[in-house]
């Protein structure tokens, strides 16, 4: 059943709550108090002149490099789409969910949409915004220099 990257990130921390104190204890808390951070979203667009299948598996490659891919992750849109958790923030601490959605627009060129979604505590890290123009400018220096 898909799954709100609302509902993703607050499990994610909660999975680093347990890892860094070893107990499931206060994950709980974690996972109650994530659920009510608000999120950092971002959206980059882009386009290239490459087919659809070429940008989609471009994404999908770069994306398992970054990170962990989910198939799991709610979208509004159907367009075809991959997205991962990627480490984000100060020292890769706060998990973001990255979606990129591929629009073909003609036979050889697409719209690419990179949406970076992270909680944000009191101190503003805008990791939704960094991940997703890290994840763009790398999609751009990959597929940039094609045509």
């Amino acid at each position: 059943m898909p799954k709100t990257p609302d509902e993703i990130l607050a499990a994610e921390l909660k999975k680093l709550a347990v890892k860094a104190g070893k107990l499931e204890v206060g994950a709980g808390v974690v996972s109650s108090v994530a659920n009510k951070l608000p999120v950092d979203a971002y959206t980059v667009e882009l386009q290239f002149p490459v087919s659809a299948e070429a940008a989609l598996r471009e994404a999908c490659d770069l994306l398992q490099e970054e990170g962990q891919l989910r198939d799991d992750v709610a979208r509004p849109g159907s367009a075809p789409a991959v997205s991962a958790v990627v480490k984000s923030g100060f020292m890769g601490l706060n998990p973001a969910v990255v979606t990129v959605e591929v629009v073909p627009v003609g036979t050889a060129e697409v719209k690419v949409t990179v949406v970076g979604r992270a909680k944000e505590g009191l101190i503003k890290q805008r990791a939704g915004e960094k991940v997703a123009r890290k994840i763009a400018d790398q999609l751009q220096h990959r597929m940039g220099n094609r045509g």
